[in-house]
């Protein structure tokens, strides 16, 4: 992870990239067999949602829209991956 709070994982064909938004909220990603990627964040966020873009030029940035599961303090969603997503945790009004 770069100092800015940037990184990025590769394996074969696919490059998930991420940022962590301040100290303390961190987004974890985890690459799953058939190209699905799991995110998760502490549960104790309750402020903030899961966001994604296909590209991080322009203001495109959606809200997921997949429920979050919660798992061992941890809210999880699991998305498809094909071509390049951006992922990112935006905090609520």
């Amino acid at each position: 992870m770069g100092s800015d709070g940037a990184g990025a994982v590769r394996v074969g064909a696919v490059t998930v990239q991420f940022m962590i938004p301040r100290p303390g909220v961190q987004l974890a990603i985890e690459l799953l067999p058939g190209l699905k990627v799991t995110l998760s964040w502490p549960a104790s966020a309750t402020n903030y949602v899961l966001q994604t873009a296909s590209t991080l030029s322009g203001n495109n940035w959606q809200t997921a829209t997949n429920a979050a599961t919660l798992v061992g303090g941890q809210l999880q969603i699991t998305n498809s991956v094909s071509g390049s997503m951006f992922y990112r945790l935006k905090a609520g009004p």
